[in-house]
């Protein structure tokens, strides 16, 4: 009976395949969290891009070359490329819409509101506010 047990190493192929479907199971499990994990950190870095342009703009504008007058660009201005960022508005990665770098006007209303249909970024050009203009997971507060 002892050499038997000693005969026998390894893992059943049943036992592979029982690990095997746990791990799959638990992959199955965390990659959308994963996933929407990247879409929370994309869309924060393109934000924080959009508000340095802008913020660039302003300083800008109120120099000599830019017409001696701090201001925020407007919603045209923000939309074309090279005049506020080097490649015009990015991808809102949340937005479901057929445009997700469209900019919506949300001049007068606080930070978080959404505005119309959600998609792409809403954009206050009086205190140059820029937010997501979708709400997964709370990212129009960002």
């Amino acid at each position: 009976m002892i050499s038997r047990m000693k005969a026998r190493s390894g893992f059943t192929l049943l036992e592979l395949l029982v690990v095997a479907a746990i791990v799959a199971l638990l992959l199955a499990i965390v990659m959308p969290q994963l996933t929407e994990a990247q879409k929370l950190m994309d869309c924060r870095q393109r934000l924080g891009n959009l508000r340095a342009a802008i913020n660039n703009f302003y300083t800008w504008a109120a120099t000599d070359d830019g017409g001696g007058k701090a201001r925020f660009p407007t919603i045209e201005g923000l939309q074309i490329a090279g005049k506020v960022m080097t490649d015009g508005v990015p991808d809102n990665p949340f937005s479901d819409g057929e445009i997700k770098n469209d900019v919506v006007d949300a001049t007068g209303l606080p930070k978080g509101t959404i505005v119309g249909k959600t998609g792409a970024w809403c954009y206050n050009s009086i205190t140059g506010e820029i937010w997501p203009n979708t709400n997964a997971a709370n990212e129009n507060r960002l």
